[in-house]
């Protein structure tokens, strides 16, 4: 049996395809054929009267077809005549079609549900980033989810690499440096979406890294590393979607932030203002023939 294709996958196959051959044996029974067998390396895996025993000595017409990397035979015994050569052919290449269309439609269907899987996952991921204010906690949970969903080595999303204080969440096996990470940024052009290289990381493949940007700036990025093998264009772009997501709430984050700041120097300022107000003297009591105030306007 074919290592591509194990004896389960051959069942299952001969199982989808049971409405077909059985049309197909009932026709070439009319022909004069004993039954409809399919044969794959010199064993029976279909016969139209269920005997799996390998046909001898008996005069048969064979057809191949493929299913993936394992050849099979259409075979009808008991009849040999040229002339019904070319319509066991046509069966045959039936049945190679309709196994390409079923073949399609699971991988469609595996597509689907992949693609469905990732859309909850980004669902999930607005949903944990919707009420975060801390920018730390923001970075933290790109990171987790971005792990969670590409299944890679190592993730790490950091704002401000250049600064002496940045912002850096990291998620996975191992520890990549500040300083890498920050060459890394230092190479990133503004205008790239993503930028691939070799991992300089042990005992790994592949970096990706994608800027984190506002207002068409990048303020920091995030890297995803693979442990084998190289990232797809799928994962790209989920690592995209995942970041663009990220980039609007790290602006939120921002904009509270300097909302809050902004709050805070008012309430500073009011309480300075109150405070200097009550060093003034109390106002002098009434002089006759003198009109006397006081008038204080404190400073920004």
């Amino acid at each position: 049996m074919s290592e591509q294709t194990p004896t389960i996958t051959l069942h299952a196959w001969m199982h989808s395809l049971a409405h077909e051959l059985r049309l197909m044996a009932q026709a070439w029974q009319k022909l004069g054929a004993e039954r409809l067998v399919v044969i794959v390396e010199e064993a029976v895996v279909y016969s139209s009267d269920d005997d799996l025993s390998y046909p001898t000595d008996i005069p048969m017409l064979k057809a191949p077809w493929r299913i993936d990397e394992t050849l099979f035979l259409l075979c009808a015994v008991g009849i040999n005549e040229v002339e019904h050569q070319t319509r066991l052919f046509a069966d045959a290449s039936l049945l190679s079609r309709i196994c390409r269309r079923e073949s399609d439609i699971g991988e469609l269907s595996d597509t689907v549900m992949q693609y469905q899987d990732q859309l909850l996952i980004l669902y999930e991921l607005n949903e944990k980033l919707q009420f975060q204010t801390k920018l730390q906690h923001i970075l933290y949970i790109l990171a987790e989810q971005t792990q969670l969903l590409l299944d890679v080595f190592h993730v790490f999303v950091i704002i401000d690499p250049l600064s002496d204080k940045p912002q850096l969440a990291q998620i996975g096996d191992g520890y990549v440096p500040i300083d890498v990470i920050a060459s890394w940024y230092g190479n990133l052009d503004s205008t790239d979406e993503y930028v691939l290289m070799p991992s300089p990381i042990k005992h790994t493949s592949q970096v990706m890294v994608m800027p984190v940007t506002t207002d068409d700036r990048a303020l920091g990025i995030m890297g995803v590393i693979r442990d084998e093998g190289t990232f797809s264009m799928p994962e790209i772009k989920m690592a995209r979607a995942i970041v663009e997501q990220g980039s609007a709430h790290v602006q939120k984050a921002f904009l509270i932030q300097e909302r809050l700041q902004q709050e805070r120097i008012s309430v500073e300022m009011s309480v300075a203002r109150d405070l200097q107000m009550s060093l003034l003297p109390d106002p002098p009591e009434s002089i006759e023939g003198l009109d006397v105030w006081s008038y204080c306007r404190p400073a920004l």
